[in-house]
């Protein structure tokens, strides 16, 4: 398993089920995640789920588990690996995290009737993607992402610093955006506001992001830090979070950082409107507009009263719809009821 979104909310729920009684077997890739699950409990199989060559030993391999453990509810987190499950002879819940793309939303929406018993889907918008498309809508609910408050504890309300330190979040890969955030970066330092950007992640887009941030005159500007396990403590130092992606689903870093009370700027891609409310709970901009973005920047740096006002609107939403105690609850009913019905 490899760092990311879904894998951290993997994690968190099976952490969350084994605290409440649940047996909880796990079958992956193996990684940091995988190894975290073993340490609280759960059963842990690795197999080679990367490897598309390895489908067919995969599912073979997969039925042997599924004899071995006997499972009142098999999940999956994606539709490759819901048509395994399918394969090894389990019809599985599938937990959707990731956008649908409209170029393949009829066929997954009529091969997911034929795959899986149920759906849920951590955005509402994919929700409704479906059922337009003929998914039974009784056998899909949406149960959003969530954000442990402890580890991303809220800070006091601090003024912007004379040099502002604006952070992302994120796989360095091309569909996240960044290289419009470095745009963004270069149009503010243009206009004479002293701005700092901090990358929090890595991917096969670092190279060419790196180049990006010297052509444009930001190599001092720009600090890569690569994959992180303090990133509650970084979060909390920024004074603005910018999600730039082109494409999500609900992302758990923007959760987090209005837990932290970071006032958030993002593109309206995804479920993403579905937490950030323009306006009210932070700004959003198009997709692939460096522009918007720097402009959007440029008025939470310049309205200290309406950074504030995003900021504790948005933290009150986190402790009402996405703590993660709310939320694991409602995948423990929602995971519950499947396995029971």
């Amino acid at each position: 398993m490899t760092f990311g979104g879904a894998e951290k909310f993997l994690f968190d729920l099976g952490g969350y089920l084994l605290g409440r009684g649940h047996t909880v077997a796990l079958v992956s890739s193996g990684g940091v995640f995988a190894d975290g699950l073993a340490e609280l409990g759960a059963r842990t199989y690795r197999l080679p789920l990367e490897r598309r060559s390895a489908f067919a030993a995969n599912a073979w391999a997969l039925r042997g588990v599924l004899k071995r453990e006997a499972p009142q509810l098999v999940c999956a987190n994606s539709f490759l690996t819901a048509a395994l499950a399918r394969l090894a002879g389990a019809r599985p819940l599938l937990i959707l995290h990731n956008p649908l793309q409209a170029w393949h939303l009829p066929v997954i929406a009529r091969a997911g009737r034929l795959l899986v018993e149920r759906v849920l889907s951590v955005t509402d918008c994919n929700r409704r993607r479906l059922v337009a498309l003929g998914f039974p809508a009784g056998r899909i609910e949406t149960v959003p992402n969530g954000v442990d408050l402890t580890r991303f504890p809220a800070r006091e309300w601090r003024p912007l610093r004379e040099e502002v330190r604006v952070g992302t979040v994120a796989r360095l890969e091309g569909y996240k955006g960044h290289r419009f955030l470095l745009r963004a970066l270069a149009e503010l330092c243009a206009g004479d506001r002293p701005v700092v950007l901090e990358l929090v992640g890595d991917g096969a887009a670092r190279p060419e992001l790196e180049a990006l941030a010297q052509s444009l005159g930001l190599a001092s500007r720009v600090h890569f830090l690569g994959s992180r396990a303090d990133v509650a403590r970084i979060v909390a130092g920024w004074d603005i979070f910018v999600l730039p992606s082109l494409v999500e689903g609900l992302p758990i870093s923007i959760l987090e950082a209005m837990a932290v009370g970071v006032p958030v700027v993002a593109t309206d891609v995804g479920g993403v409107a579905e937490v950030v409310r323009d306006g009210v709970t932070g700004l959003l901009v198009p997709a692939g507009d460096s522009r918007a973005l720097a402009g959007a920047i440029g008025r939470l740096i310049d309205e200290e009263g309406l950074a504030r006002r995003l900021t504790l609107a948005a933290r009150r939403q986190i402790e009402e719809r996405f703590a993660s105690g709310v939320v694991m609850a409602q995948f423990e009913q929602a995971l519950l009821a499947a396995a029971h019905g």
